[in-house]
C-alpha cells in the first residue's frame, strides 16, 4: 500500500496522521493557555432561598462568574451571576427550599465574554426549609386580616373532546384543582374558562365553576359564587369561601371591545366584608382576549378606569386573572405602570423586560421561577428558569393589589418532583394556580 516505503516508515506517516487529527479536534478556546481551575468555593449563610458563595482571588481575572445547577455535571449549563474582580463572594438569591444545589467559580476577562481559567471544582449544599405560613383557623381567629386570594385559568371542559396524554378530561382534573384550591387555603379566587354551559361534570351540577364548587363543598369547604346565573359573565367567575368572607355586592361589566366571532369578555366583581375582622375589600377577575393584540390592550385600559368607578367606597383593591400578556409581551410596557399609577400595582413589583424583578413586594415567593401557563408539559423545564430561581417566571396570569397593601407570599402553585423537574400526578390545568396572601388596613 505504501509503495516503497518501509514499515518504520509507513507507522510513523500514520503517528502523524493521528496526531494531526487530534489536534484539529481541540476547540479553539481548550488550545488557549488557561489559568489554573479556581479552587472549590465556599458555602455559607445558607437561608431556604439564598447561599453565600466565597472564593479565592485569582491574578488577573476581569470578572468572576459563579454558576449553580441542580446537578454536578452542571448540564443544563446554567446561567451564571457575574462579579468583578475585586469581589470575593456573592450571595445567590432566588433558590428553592431543601433542594441541593452545586456552585462553581469561573474567572473571565474584564468584558464578561473569554474564558481564562480551566472549571474549577464545584461545592454542593442544600437550602434549608421554607419559613412555615401558619395557615388560618377554619374559621380564622377574631382579628386576622390575612386574606388568602387566588386566580386560576380551569381550561374549560369544552376542551375535553381533544384530550390526550398528559391533558386529562375536566372529570380526571377536578379533583386536583379542588384540592389545591383548599390546599392554599383560599378564601377568594378568580376563575377563567370555567365553563357555562352543560356537560360530563362529576357532581352532575350545570355548568364546570358549579361543578367545581360542589367539589369544594364536598370537601368541607362552603364556597360559592358571586353569580351563578350561566350568562352573567360567561366562564370568567368569582369563587369564595362563605366561611370567611361575606359578600356585599358583585356585578359584571362586558368590555366595549371585543373580538368578533369570539368569546365575550367581561371584567368581573365583588365586594366582601372579611368575617375575623370586619375589613372590607374590592375583588376584581378577569380574562382578556388572546385573539387580538390591539383588543386585548384596549380591554386592559377599560379595566383601570372601570374599577375606580365601580369602587365607590375606595376600598382596598384586588384585581387578578389571566391577562394573556407576560412581562416581556409588548403590552406590558404601558399596562404595568399604568396599574401601579392607578393605585393597585403587581404583587410582585414586575416590570417589563425587566428580570430578575427589582424591590419585589412579597416577602415569601415559592416557586416564583416557573411561568404560570404550562401547556400540559409534564417537564417544567420548558417553562422555568430552573437555574435561575432569582427570576421570576414569565407568567401571564397575575394579581395586582392596592400599593400600600403588604403582600406576605407569592406563589405559583404547582405539584412537582424536584429531582426530576416534572409535574406528578394529574396536571390540573394549562395553567398553574396562582396564589397570594395579602394583609388588609
Amino acid at each position: 500500500m505504501y509503495g516503497s516505503l518501509g514499515f518504520r516508515q509507513a507507522a510513523a506517516l500514520i503517528a502523524g496522521l493521528v496526531t494531526v487529527s487530534l489536534l484539529a479536534a481541540v476547540p479553539a478556546e481548550a488550545a488557549t493557555t488557561l489559568k489554573p481551575a479556581p479552587a472549590a468555593p465556599t458555602l455559607s449563610s445558607v437561608t431556604s432561598s439564598s447561599v453565600k458563595v466565597s472564593w479565592a482571588g485569582i491574578s488577573g481575572i476581569g470578572t468572576y462568574r459563579v454558576k449553580w445547577s441542580l446537578k454536578s455535571d452542571f448540564d443544563p449549563a446554567p446561567t451564571p451571576a457575574a462579579f468583578d474582580s475585586s469581589a470575593r463572594s456573592g450571595t445567590i438569591t432566588g433558590l428553592s427550599p431543601e433542594t441541593t444545589y452545586y456552585f462553581q467559580v469561573v474567572g473571565y476577562d474584564a468584558d464578561n465574554k473569554t474564558r481564562l481559567t480551566a472549571y474549577g471544582k464545584y461545592a454542593s449544599t442544600t437550602t434549608a426549609k421554607a419559613p412555615v405560613i401558619p395557615p388560618p383557623t377554619d374559621p380564622p381567629p377574631t382579628g386576622g386580616s390575612d386574606l388568602r386570594v387566588g386566580t386560576f385559568n380551569l381550561s374549560g371542559a369544552n376542551n375535553d373532546g381533544k384530550a390526550s396524554g398528559d391533558q386529562q378530561i375536566w372529570a380526571d382534573r377536578e379533583p386536583v384543582v379542588a384540592s389545591q384550591i383548599v390546599a392554599e387555603n383560599s378564601d377568594v379566587v378568580g376563575l377563567q374558562e370555567a365553563y357555562q354551559s352543560s356537560g360530563n361534570y362529576p357532581s352532575g351540577a350545570p355548568n364546570q365553576y358549579t361543578d367545581l364548587r360542589n367539589a369544594l363543598n364536598a370537601k368541607g369547604k362552603p364556597f360559592e359564587v358571586t353569580d351563578p346565573s350561566k350568562d352573567a359573565s360567561r366562564a370568567t367567575r368569582i369563587i369564595y369561601n362563605t366561611a370567611t368572607l361575606q359578600m356585599d355586592s358583585q356585578g359584571s361589566f362586558k368590555y366595549v371591545n371585543q373580538v368578533s366571532g369570539s368569546t365575550d369578555r367581561f371584567l368581573v366583581w365583588a365586594t366582601f366584608t372579611q368575617k375575623a375582622s370586619g375589613k372590607r375589600f374590592f375583588f376584581a377577575d378577569t380574562h382578556l382576549s388572546p385573539n387580538s393584540a390591539t383588543v386585548k390592550k384596549k380591554e386592559w385600559q377599560e379595566l383601570i378606569p372601570k374599577i375606580k368607578a365601580l369602587n365607590t367606597a375606595s376600598l382596598p383593591v384586588i384585581s387578578v386573572g389571566d391577562f394573556n400578556t407576560s412581562k416581556f409581551g409588548a403590552e406590558a410596557e404601558a399596562m404595568l405602570p399604568a396599574m401601579k399609577t392607578a393605585g393597585f400595582g403587581d404583587v410582585m413589583n414586575q416590570e417589563y423586560k425587566v428580570n430578575p424583578a427589582k424591590n419585589v413586594r412579597a416577602q415569601t415567593v415559592v416557586n416564583g421561577w416557573i411561568n404560570s401557563f404550562n401547556d400540559y408539559r409534564r417537564s417544567i423545564v420548558d417553562y422555568s428558569y430552573t437555574t435561575r430561581h432569582d427570576k421570576v417566571g414569565n407568567g401571564v396570569d397575575w394579581i395586582f393589589a392596592t400599593n400600600s397593601l403588604p403582600v406576605k407570599q407569592w406563589k405559583v402553585v404547582i405539584d412537582f418532583n424536584p429531582t426530576t423537574l416534572k409535574i406528578n400526578g394529574v396536571i390540573p390545568s394549562d395553567h398553574n394556580m396562582v396564589s397570594s396572601i395579602i394583609a388588609l388596613p
